[in-house]
């Protein structure tokens, strides 16, 4: 019998997900996401300090296929993984993971649907994603790079441990703003 937390291999996609914590599931995207992974990518407020911009149904089909079946947390390239409701199953975020070349680091970025903001989702969301990348890769440390403005993402970091090391002024969107990078190594 396996633990709900289990790694379990699967021989077409290299790797399944499905992860339970104290308030949701972390769990592969798939194309029945569709409406909700669209309702929360094209909320402007959501979308503010994203590095995605927001894409017609089609492609966002495409992409969810993509990422409902690539092999996950491979070296080059960002895997997208699904925050979901624990009762219903319906997404309400995602999560962004990009593993170095080397396989020694990892770049993370999250997304939650404004409704689902302020419940402590994120925290308990992007911690045991941090925990699940630890447990079945070899990276030893964790980036994440936020808008100095985004006040809930620099607070959210913060409280998972990650540290501050620089910031840098870059255009983003047509703006000039300060871009806070922070670092979690693994202990």
């Amino acid at each position: 019998m396996t633990n709900k937390n289990d790694f379990i291999p699967d021989t077409r996609s290299g790797s399944m997900l499905s992860r339970e914590f104290s308030v949701g599931r972390l769990r592969r995207l798939k194309k029945s996401d569709l409406e909700q992974f669209q309702l929360y990518r094209n909320d402007p407020v959501v979308g503010r300090f994203q590095g995605w911009e927001p894409m017609p149904s089609d492609k966002a089909l495409d992409f969810l296929n993509e990422m409902e079946s690539c092999p996950l947390f491979q070296n080059g390239t960002w895997t997208q993984i699904g925050i979901s409701n624990l009762e219903t199953d319906s997404l309400i975020g995602d999560i962004g993971i990009y593993i170095s070349d080397d396989s020694l680091s990892a770049e993370i970025g999250f997304t939650l649907s404004s409704e689902n903001q302020g419940k402590g989702i994120a925290y308990a969301a992007v911690q045991e994603a941090i925990k699940f990348l630890l447990e079945t890769t070899s990276i030893e440390k964790i980036t994440a790079i936020t808008d100095s403005r985004n006040i809930k993402s620099t607070s959210l970091l913060n409280r998972l441990g990650f540290k501050f090391k620089f910031s840098k002024e870059v255009e983003f969107r047509g703006e000039f703003c300060l871009e806070y990078n922070f670092e979690l190594l693994k202990i």
